[in-house]
């Protein structure tokens, strides 16, 4: 396919103070910009109370809408079906699933306030929560890329003490965000939370030249006590709103023959060998597709992995077999191992979810670019380095 040239939308430099204290907007447009290289175009909704999400699981500078490259489209606002009796027509930005794109969150995807030990370690990290261990019933916690929570604030809370990861939590205080938008193809989100010895300050970086979007993410322990904690982007790959099924085909960084389906114990999702064969140790290939509507399923996948580098084993292509397909890498400083490896898919999205382990002293920020490095292509083609690419600037500091 011959690519299309889009209109490269100027925007004048700017900063905006989005805070949680406005009220909701009754109407479903939600604040968000594009971000245009010429080639690529980067829907990004905009965090604040009125944004596209404001609940309490994931992290509020991740909403990524559509990506197009010419007529292919690799990101949709529309992954859920409006038929599909468990998620229903209209969207809701207070569901703590209610989310889209390059969605990431602090923690493991799991109830408690602890992770279990990620691979080749023998120590538990964060859940993405701080201060939640001495906190009392109605007390503040924190939950990083969030806010200030109040603990016990929760449906799922009414019956036990545990933290409820997908569940809604009332904000102890209004979380702000700082988003400057210095080009039109670049936005830089900020956001950052204390509570006595405990404190975080996160930063989104988000940029797209050629046909590649960087994300880089930041996080420095603003507070007096080391914190180490577990973090993960959900990737919800959608080419061109087309179910799920073949031709696709997944290649991964690393063998992932070995694994655990810990959804279909709980009776709430469906073996991947059902939907997808596996062609080669890293190669997952589609052989019947995912039905929606009302027969939805759901694919939940935990890959059993030793101890992979984080840079090369997180790499993945996904090739729709149709020419969309996206090679993607996780970047970070060091040689550092993947905590973990997931998968997930529905009708109209796939999954691949690398998790990353973060441990920081007092007044710590890690060395390095932390983020993701995605090509989009039509046709395939070669992988991006698994270093940050050179042409992204350098982390700038705005002041809330």
């Amino acid at each position: 396919l011959l690519l299309t040239i889009f209109l490269v939308v100027t925007m004048a430099p700017h900063v905006l103070i989005l805070s949680g204290t406005v009220a909701a907007a009754a109407s479903a447009v939600y604040p968000k910009t594009i971000l245009s290289s010429g080639q690529v175009d980067v829907t990004v909704y905009l965090p604040g109370k009125l944004g596209y999400y404001n609940s309490t699981r994931f992290d509020w500078g991740s909403m990524i809408g559509e990506i197009t490259l010419g007529e292919a489209e690799f990101f949709s606002d529309l992954w859920r079906t409006a038929t599909d009796p468990n998620w229903g027509k209209d969207h809701d930005p207070s569901n703590p699933e209610g989310v889209l794109g390059l969605a990431s969150e602090f923690g493991c995807g799991s109830d408690g306030p602890d992770c279990p030990a990620g691979w080749g370690r023998q120590a538990e990290a964060s859940n993405g929560v701080l201060g939640y261990h001495e906190a009392g019933m109605g007390d503040p916690f924190l939950k990083i890329g969030v806010g200030k929570l109040i603990k016990g604030s929760c449906d799922a809370c009414k019956t036990d003490t545990n933290y409820h990861f997908n569940s809604r939590y009332d904000f102890a205080e209004p979380p702000v965000w700082t988003v400057s938008h210095p080009s039109s193809d670049t936005i830089d989100m900020i956001h950052e939370a204390s509570l006595g010895v405990w404190g975080y300050r996160f930063q989104r970086h988000l940029q797209v030249h050629g046909d590649m979007l960087v994300m880089r993410s930041e996080l420095t322990n603003t507070g007096s006590k080391a914190f180490k904690t577990v973090q993960y982007t959900h990737n919800f790959l959608a080419f061109n709103r087309q179910q799920i099924g073949p031709p696709l085909k997944l290649q991964f960084g690393q063998d992932l023959s070995s694994y655990s389906e810990p959804g279909n114990e709980q009776g709430w999702s469906v073996p991947i060998a059902s939907r997808f064969v596996l062609t080669a140790p890293n190669v997952w290939t589609a052989n019947s597709a995912l039905p929606a509507g009302g027969q939805r399923q759901s694919i939940l996948t935990q890959f059993e992995g030793p101890e992979f580098n984080l840079n090369a084993s997180s790499s993945y292509i996904a090739d729709s077999g149709l020419g969309p397909a996206v090679v993607s890498v996780m970047t970070a400083g060091g040689h550092e191992r993947l905590h973990g490896y997931k998968f997930f898919a529905q009708a109209t999205a796939v999954c691949p979810e690398p998790s990353q382990e973060i441990a920081l002293a007092p007044q710590e920020t890690p060395a390095g670019n932390r983020g993701w490095c995605s090509r989009f292509t039509v046709p395939l083609l070669p992988s991006p380095s698994s270093s940050p690419v050179s042409t992204a600037p350098a982390a700038r500091t705005v002041s809330a």
